[in-house]
């Protein structure tokens, strides 16, 4: 680009000579911008003094912007104010004219050397911008003192901080972490940095984003390094909140699955024993005066040892399979039949109502199963309520997108209601929260475990002093396939796995 035509064909010569193509001449800017977009030159020399309006520098800023090309700026101008200006523009080379032949060719060769080491450069980090972009895990990464350079967008998800709010920040103002006991473990993680020591985020690690609840995490911090010297830190890390409730529910399904084959072995022995007590307790109760002191002291033998046989049957129960007589079954008519017994079961203080769909739809399970779980539920709702209160029975479809169509039932009271902590062990067998004597802690561990032989879910909502909610979520019959299907026949259905993390 040279508006003086001597001395472009003098450099055109020079330029020939040594070697090089030149791909076009031109004296003006819109010439010479037309030129780059024809002909796509690896490098573009520059007169600072154009014809036109637009000046060398004023195109070179163009030339870097829109074609990305080195440009070497040839002028006889090496004044203060114009280096200055050109400077602003990064040429990669200035060259006084008169331009020698050996000063062209060397400063060409270096600008062009210079020019593909940081295209490859840029190359490079285009790659690995797209590698940490498309990473599952949130990347962070900081300067040594503990400054963000840079985070990837799932980071950003994570954190709630976007990336151009994020720069500059220190990792700890935007990466906030706390454990399940609230304490900070900043500190033992700074003084890992401080010595220069990649080290894990401490078990049970928690991120409290910008809104919205804290969630588990779990990662690592890494030091990054220039001529072996500590120059910045790159913390790796995930959400695993997902796979830890999903641990708990394993850990919860084997701790029952080992308390119930225990159960299993104790009651079936402790059954054979109670046979005994209960047959000859009969006998000596048929065979003495009723009303006398040695009758009545028979009758609470009897009356213990069944009792204790009812227990030893409910301890059986979580270990029972559903039974092969399963039907397709409306739970409305199971719930009306069923309510003068529920109704007796809760007692004179105590109104159970109902609130059933008339356009509820069928289900496949055991009547007798069910009866007992809507029975346990209803008892479990009594001892919540040693004042009096109300009990709501509930049925309606649920409709969850991608998933099978479900049947609820729900057992609603406003009672005394639970903490959390307590509903987490809640369907554990022989855990109870009620007073010494009130309970065996099974009616629920029965209920969980025939609800799950019916290929159910059971979700429970309660605080303390506002009642619970127990939901019994049951796949509905849908066509004439679900109507013929056997116990043989059964398993898990394909909504199970496609059910909602609120459902399981």
């Amino acid at each position: 680009m040279e508006d003086e035509a001597i001395v472009a064909c003098d450099l055109e010569r020079r330029l020939r000579k040594a070697g090089y193509a030149v791909s076009a001449i031109a004296a003006t800017g819109e010439l010479a911008l037309r030129s780059i977009e024809e002909t796509f030159p690896d490098l573009v020399l520059m007169d600072i003094h154009l014809q036109g309006p637009s000046d060398g520098i004023v195109l070179a800023s163009q030339v870097r912007d829109r074609f990305h090309l080195p440009v070497i700026f040839l002028t006889a101008f090496a004044d203060k104010a114009t280096l200055e200006r050109a400077k602003a523009t990064g040429p990669y080379g200035y060259l006084v004219k008169p331009v020698t032949h050996i000063n062209l060719a060397s400063t060409i060769d270096v600008v062009l050397h210079k020019h593909r080491a940081e295209q490859e450069l840029r190359n490079r980090e285009a790659w690995l911008a797209t590698v940490l972009h498309s990473l599952p895990d949130a990347v962070v990464v900081t300067d040594a003192s503990g400054n963000i350079q840079f985070l990837n967008p799932h980071s950003e998800r994570l954190t709630g901080w976007a990336h151009g709010e994020a720069i500059g920040r220190q990792l700890w103002e935007v990466v906030r972490l706390t454990d399940f006991a609230d304490r900070d473990p900043v500190q033992g993680l700074s003084a890992a940095v401080g010595a220069g020591v990649a080290c894990e985020l401490p078990r049970d690690s928690r991120l409290i984003p910008r809104e919205g609840r804290a969630i588990s995490v779990e990662g690592h911090l890494a030091i990054s390094r220039v001529d072996g010297q500590p120059s910045g830190t790159v913390l790796t890390f995930r959400d695993v909140t997902e796979r830890n409730q999903e641990e708990i529910q394993i850990r919860q399904e084997q701790k029952m699955l080992v308390a119930g084959r225990l159960a299993n072995g104790i009651a079936r022995d402790f059954n054979r024993l109670l046979t005994v007590m209960i047959r000859y307790s009969q006998e000596l109760l048929e065979e003495m005066a009723e009303g006398d002191t040695p009758w009545r002291r028979v009758k609470a033998i009897h009356r213990a040892a069944s009792s204790a046989a009812a227990l030893s049957d409910q301890v059986l129960g979580l270990c029972r399979k559903l039974p092969a007589e399963v039907a397709v079954m409306d739970l409305n008519s199971l719930v009306t039949g069923f309510l003068p017994d529920l109704r007796r079961m809760a007692g004179p203080s105590i109104t159970v109502e109902t609130r059933l769909d008339p356009e509820l739809g069928e289900i496949r399970a055991n009547q007798g199963q069910m009866q007992q779980v809507l029975g346990n539920l209803v008892l479990n709702a009594r001892d919540a309520l040693p004042r009096g209160g109300q009990v709501s029975i509930q049925t309606g479809n649920v409709e969850v997108p991608g998933s099978h169509p479900f049947v609820r039932l729900a057992v609603e009271d406003n009672g005394a209601g639970m903490d959390s902590e307590t509903a987490e062990h809640l369907f554990e067998p022989f855990f109870t929260n009620k007073r010494r004597g009130a309970g065996k802690g099974l009616g629920l561990a029965v209920v969980h475990a025939m609800v799950s032989a019916a290929d159910g879910l059971i979700n429970v909502d309660s605080n303390p002093g506002a009642g619970s909610l127990f939901e019994i979520f049951l796949p509905r019959v849908i066509d004439a396939r679900d109507r013929a299907a056997t116990a043989r026949e059964r398993g898990k259905p394909d909504w199970h796995a496609k059910a909602p993390a609120s459902l399981k």
